[in-house]
């Protein structure tokens, strides 16, 4: 186990922060159903620091599995379920308790994106909407002109003139 003790470290920060990340998401997914930007905007820059911090921890984990590859002469790629094998009990019992973890975590995390992304959509597709709707021209024109004839169809007018 010792050998794998700082691995089974790092694993461990880089669950916390994939923990946080997805305790970020629960936030942005309320603060997308109540149509809060400004939450938004504090959670969104939260994420970035911590997908910064797991961006550090997993560069840090790839260097400890090299090092542990090097230490136990193995040339091919050091995946968690070979780890597994060559642990003592207490160690390889931890890290299934870790990809387990990590496993659920990511899941759930990879079904708020998607949640969370669908609502950010519909709202952009509402807003679009909205400036077309706002911004195409007009169809409501007078029904005669003061000598009695159908006026001609003034296709610049709109809701919102970009003229001003």
């Amino acid at each position: 186990m010792e050998l794998f003790t700082g691995l089974i470290e790092l694993l461990t920060r880089e669950k916390e922060c994939c923990e946080a990340l997805l305790a970020q998401s629960r936030k942005k997914k309320e603060a997308l159903v109540q149509n809060d930007v400004a939450m938004i905007e504090t959670i969104t820059a939260a994420e970035l620091n911590l997908i910064q911090s797991m961006t550090d921890v997993e560069q840090e984990r790839l260097a400890q599995t090299r090092r542990i590859a090097v230490e136990l002469g193995i040339a091919e790629e050091l995946t968690i379920h070979k780890m597994i094998e060559l642990s003592d009990e207490a160690g390889a019992s931890r890290l299934k308790e870790l990809r387990d973890d990590m496993g659920l975590i990511l899941e759930e995390q990879l079904r708020l994106n998607e949640l969370n992304f669908s609502m950010i959509a519909a709202q952009l597709n509402y807003i679009d909407f909205m400036i077309n709707a706002a911004t195409a021209p007009s169809t409501l024109t007078n029904s005669y002109t003061a000598s009695g004839d159908a006026p001609e169809s003034d296709s610049r007018l709109k809701f919102i003139d970009h003229q001003i």
